[in-house]
């Protein structure tokens, strides 16, 4: 579960990015269809629901994964959000307060993170709960009614219309108002259905119940919600006269003064920013061509923009961790530096947990280490060793790769289990892949 938890706190990172995005370009298309919103809130639902993205050289994500997921196993942990100044900021604390004291002492992040992962699913089950709860009282509320067309009933209960339900939408009239208003209410309502709104609209929800910790997608909640409205109301009065664009308007202010009850439920459509909805519709005028063509090419940007990552980051990893400084290095880790290369180096690997790899550097000899000066090598990580390595002047041949079980780690990786039947050369070549990788890594 844990891993999962960080999975999506690297996915919320990622989409925040384009809510940001998102959140400026509605204040840049003013002019543009409505739709041209409801494009971009979808882009951040396939961000906020795909676990991989698709690299490319234009992303502009600054990093595809801000929390590495070996964190918790981490000596030292960081993260790497992509911005130095960022990191410089926050790994300082991060270090402070979960860097293990010793080789053989635990990170307490391991600890937090299971802690975090189940708040998250409190979360999420509270969220859940809460529509649940909602809809079921709802339902209740207008079980008494009366049908007054093909999946409309009428209400006493109803203040103002919405639709309820997902698989059989039907749509909800109060039973005091005139026809003529009654009309234009019903018109509104019956756009959202043939766009199909009533299902954007609770997977919308679904994805706030995911993500609930993060501000932005509440944001993004809200304002999908009124973009959403105020999309179907262009489809109604685009072919309106100025005196229907009057009642229609004067209807949606009746609904806002009428403050219904539905405004608690998150899967029916609440009449939200009436004032903003009431100037749109006032002033409507049909998008110039121009304007719409605009409006798409920064929806076609956004997305190989915001919905690609790092290219280079995908590819090798270690190459996009932060500069090194080799003076730190040679404070934290003095043994590794200055080594006689008359027999080469020997490097012994070790893995904390899968894929966080840590390395410890000797002079060439040609005895067995004994167990206490095995066990008193420090653990660099793979970039750290690779600085270190960088201040000698010797050839990739004389640097001899050993992987080596620490004890102190109570991870197994595989290359130290023989599987069963497996013959002692095929198990002798998986070694050998080993060392091949992390040399690779180390170039």
């Amino acid at each position: 579960m844990s891993a999962v938890f960080l999975k999506i706190m690297n996915m919320s990172i990622t989409a925040g990015w384009l809510i940001l995005t998102v959140i400026l370009g509605r204040l840049l298309l003013k002019r543009a269809p409505k739709w041209i919103r409801c494009i971009l809130w979808g882009m951040v639902a396939i961000r906020l629901i795909c676990p991989v993205s698709f690299g490319s050289i234009f992303s502009l994500i600054p990093s595809s994964e801000t929390i590495p997921e070996n964190i918790a196993a981490r000596q030292e942990p960081a993260i790497n959000s992509g911005i130095a100044i960022v990191n410089d900021m926050v790994n300082p604390v991060i270090a402070e307060s979960f860097t293990k004291a010793s080789a053989d002492s635990t990170n307490s992040l391991q600890s937090v993170v299971p802690v975090a992962a189940t708040v998250w699913i409190c979360g999420v089950v509270i969220m859940l709960a809460y529509a649940l709860i909602s809809f079921m009282k709802l339902k209740k509320e207008v079980s008494v009614c009366v049908p007054v067309g093909k999946c409309i009933l009428s209400c006493d209960e109803v203040k103002s219309p919405f639709i309820l339900g997902v698989l059989r939408p039907t749509i909800y009239v109060p039973s005091s108002v005139c026809e003529e208003t009654l009309d234009l209410m019903i018109r509104h309502e019956k756009a959202h259905l043939q766009h199909h709104d009533h299902l954007w609209k609770p997977l919308a929800y679904l994805l706030l119940a995911v993500y609930w910790f993060n501000p932005l997608c509440w944001i993004a909640y809200i304002l999908f919600g009124r973009d959403l409205e105020m999309a179907c109301d262009e489809r109604v009065v685009q072919n309106m006269d100025k005196a229907e664009l009057v009642a229609y308007s004067q209807a949606l202010l009746d609904c806002s003064l009428l403050r219904r009850k539905i405004a608690v439920c998150p899967l029916g459509f609440g009449e939200v920013g009436v004032k903003e909805r009431v100037k749109g519709i006032l002033n409507y005028k049909k998008p110039a061509f121009l304007v719409i063509l605009c409006a798409i090419i920064f929806c076609i940007v956004t997305g190989v923009c915001l919905m690609t990552d790092p290219f280079s980051q995908k590819e090798n990893p270690v190459a996009q961790t932060d500069e090194i400084d080799v003076a730190s290095l040679r404070k934290k880790y003095p043994e590794y530096f200055d080594l006689s290369t008359g027999k080469g180096l020997e490097l012994y690997v070790w893995e904390m947990a899968q894929g966080d790899y840590r390395c410890g550097l000797m002079s060439g000899t040609n005895r067995d280490k004994d167990f206490e000066e095995l066990i008193s090598l420090k653990g660099a990580s793979i970039e750290e060793m690779k600085a270190i390595l960088s201040t000698y002047d010797i050839d990739e041949d004389s640097i001899i790769i050993i992987p080596w079980q620490n004890p102190l780690s109570s991870y197994l990786p595989e290359w130290s289990i023989q599987k069963e039947g497996e013959s002692y050369n095929t198990f002798e070549n998986r070694q050998h892949e080993f060392c091949d990788k992390i040399r690779q890594m180390l170039s």
